[in-house]
């Protein structure tokens, strides 16, 4: 964070504006030793006066005062990794109150205050009681409402409203997720502007951006694909064959993209919705006493599980680092851009919070409860990395 520099900032831009220290000071309603004094740093302007002064000059306040984060990515990487391993090592209000120290001395880096939002999101489920997550994601909107409002860059936003999404979800507010996103779906709306940028690179003769915007691309949109094919699971009173028509698609996918190994959190995602649904059917089944039902959609529900617990490995495996593959071979250099393009989730927080979701009770209805006990066992027992 550099220093304050309101005297040359005030005097900087009256002279970018052609004026004299007299009619700067006719305009504020301040004499001209005034202005000088400020402008030699004798002095400063009355706390009041600043707003009007940072009007005059077309500035924010901040910027007439200097105050002007100077967090690099590497820099806001290293902070949001280090905040991830404290959550999972220190008390959890210790690290919050980190978290806020470092939100004040960088509230004007737009790109940190949007990491930031999404580290408490990621993490608000470990403050202890839902009153206390409820505080921690409503202060993540808060910073996401920040940057919505402030930022200037267009990617910036959008990332920050998503995370805004996401928070309005967990908390029950889908009518504003809604209201925010739903022009999304209208037909007329003009969109894929990475598709138009990649298309520009070609023109330009620019083939190795070209080559580097496609593959992020395919990347992006693989990996939405799937997160729509888990969607539509999660709709209500979908007939088995229709389910099973989704997961067969989503499937090929997975086994033409290699996603286990490319992406091994967005294919666990996908194996544990579909044992959901698998289970839904089970309970179907139970209930009009078909036994042959039974036993197919609880094998179904156990290789789902196999999948699920060995994508969770996979992603062990990686260190829980998200990279390229024999195909993708720029994703690498992409993803090292990204704040958060390792640790997804500090390791025992993932092992934790794997071993919970075998513990979830609609799991209850599977027979084979020894089974079950043998994969939340495998996954304690999962070597950390």
């Amino acid at each position: 964070m550099s220093g304050l520099n309101l005297a040359q900032n005030i005097m900087r831009n009256r002279k970018n504006r052609g004026i004299t220290q007299e009619e700067l000071a006719e305009f504020i309603g301040v004499t001209k030793a005034s202005v000088s004094k400020w402008e030699t740093g004798t002095t400063t302007p009355d706390i009041q006066i600043l707003p009007q002064l940072a009007s005059f000059f077309d500035v924010s306040v901040d910027e007439l005062l200097g105050y002007e984060a100077q967090l690099t990515k590497e820099q806001i990487r290293f902070y949001y990794q280090q905040l991830a391993r404290d959550f999972a090592e220190k008390p959890f209000d210790e690290v919050l109150g980190k978290c806020e120290s470092l939100i004040k001395k960088y509230y004007c880096c737009y790109e940190f205050l949007e990491n930031m939002a999404g580290l408490l999101l990621n993490h608000a489920n470990l403050a202890g009681n839902a009153e206390k997550s409820g505080a921690v994601l409503k202060r993540a909107e808060q910073l996401c409402q920040r940057v919505m409002e402030n930022s200037r860059e267009i990617s910036r936003c959008e990332n920050a409203a998503a995370i805004r999404g996401v928070i309005q979800l967990y908390t029950g507010r889908a009518d504003e997720v809604v209201e925010a996103f739903s022009e999304k779906l209208d037909a007329n709306r003009m969109g894929n502007c990475e598709g138009l940028l990649t298309a520009a690179y070609l023109q330009l003769g620019e083939h190795d951006k070209a080559g580097l915007s496609i593959q992020v691309g395919m990347y992006q949109n693989l990996i939405q694909m799937l997160e729509y094919c888990m969607y539509m699971l999660m709709l209500p009173e979908q007939p088995p064959v229709k389910t099973e028509e989704t997961i067969r698609r989503a499937d090929a996918l997975l086994e033409s993209f290699r996603v286990e190994m490319l992406h091994p959190n967005e294919a666990a995602k996908f194996h544990y919705q579909a044992a959901l649904v698998y289970c839904g059917y089970l309970e179907e089944a139970k209930k009009t006493g078909e036994n042959s039902g039974i036993e197919e959609w609880e094998r179904k529900v156990f290789f789902r599980l196999e999948k699920y617990c060995g994508a969770v490995e996979q992603l062990m495996n990686d260190g829980i680092k998200l990279h390229g593959d024999a195909y993708f071979t720029r994703l690498d250099e992409w993803l090292e851009g990204l704040v958060v393009n390792s640790e997804v989730r500090v390791a025992e927080l993932v092992r934790d919070s794997v071993t919970a979701s075998l513990r979830n009770p609609v799991f209850r209805s599977l027979q084979n409860q020894e089974k079950l006990q043998r994969q939340i066992e495998r996954m304690e027992k999962m070597q950390l990395r």
